[in-house]
């Protein structure tokens, strides 16, 4: 049985056909850029990883290896924002992981929650999402009024090849 394995990257999408028992069939990667419109911060179009991908398996396809593939799996940067509306479309670029506009936010997030650590055995720093998603509301609240829902990078590619909204719980947590 084959199945075909996805990583969207910071840097790049790979995709890498097995077979079970790890033996790797083939494997294409597709490099992305990282936009930094400001220092200190991160974004992706959740565009780029989808076409990214789109040009991998097209050449997957084509080598023959997606024949036969019964199974998928998809890793990914985590802690990525990419805010979609009711369309299930990005309203703006991805906030990556890496991203440090929200440094204010996660001050007031402390003051706001003290014990936050104690909760949730990490202090805010502006890689999580919640500083993201304050940023954002004190910056651009129209985007974030436009925004129906929260997906991490993996799920929105997840999306755009299935037409399904899922996470797992180690992501869903960030």
């Amino acid at each position: 049985m084959r199945v075909l394995g996805i990583d969207i990257g910071t840097s790049g999408v790979k995709a890498v056909v097995a077979e079970a028992g790890d033996r790797v069939i083939a494997e294409e990667g597709v490099a992305i850029a990282v936009s930094t419109p400001h220092p200190g911060w991160s974004e992706q179009s959740p565009d780029l990883w989808c076409n990214a991908l789109g040009e991998a398996l097209d050449r997957l396809a084509a080598s023959g290896a997606l024949e036969s593939v019964a199974g998928l799996g998809l890793s990914g940067q985590m802690l990525g924002a990419v805010l979609i509306d009711d369309a299930g479309k990005p309203v703006r670029d991805a906030i990556l992981w890496n991203d440090q506009r929200s440094l204010l936010e996660c001050a007031a997030l402390l003051d706001k929650v003290p014990d936050i650590g104690m909760r949730t055995n990490c202090a805010p720093d502006p890689g999580i999402t919640a500083p993201k998603l304050m940023w954002l509301a004190a910056h651009e609240p129209d985007t974030l009024s436009r925004a129906t829902m929260l997906l991490l990078p993996k799920d929105y590619v997840r999306l755009w090849l299935t037409g399904e909204i899922a996470t797992e719980p180690s992501d869903a947590s960030g």
